[in-house]
């Protein structure tokens, strides 16, 4: 019944960013739908998400822009 309760729940906010932050470590980059789709939320709570790492990591950074935005991890932060 425990293990059935946590993936009823899905993931918190913090297994999230680390989920996040582990893919764009692994894969060089990641776009808001691939969040959303990692996460197993919505697009809206996809972007909240990417907001909150980029602005609590320096590392975690933003490219391009409108349907090009993609987020890297930048081991050295400019």
């Amino acid at each position: 019944m425990k293990a059935e309760y946590v993936r009823a729940k899905g993931f918190e906010p913090i297994q999230q960013e680390q989920m996040v932050i582990d893919y764009v470590k692994e894969h060089g980059t990641i776009r808001r739908a691939e969040v959303a789709e990692l996460c197993k939320i919505n697009d809206i709570q996809a972007k909240h998400l990417v907001r909150r790492i980029t602005e609590k990591y320096q590392q975690f950074q933003q490219r391009g822009s409108k349907r090009g935005t993609h987020y890297i991890w930048v081991d050295q932060p400019v």
